[in-house]
């Protein structure tokens, strides 16, 4: 679990961008 934890730590920021990345996207289509 320890390995895991420090390995997971870096996901969250990779995510938040394709997430972020995807919202705004489908924001700018909805403000059309």
């Amino acid at each position: 679990m320890a390995k895991e934890t420090g390995s997971i730590g870096q996901y969250p920021v990779i995510l938040i961008r394709v997430i972020s990345k995807e919202d705004t996207m489908s924001w700018l289509e909805a403000t059309r």
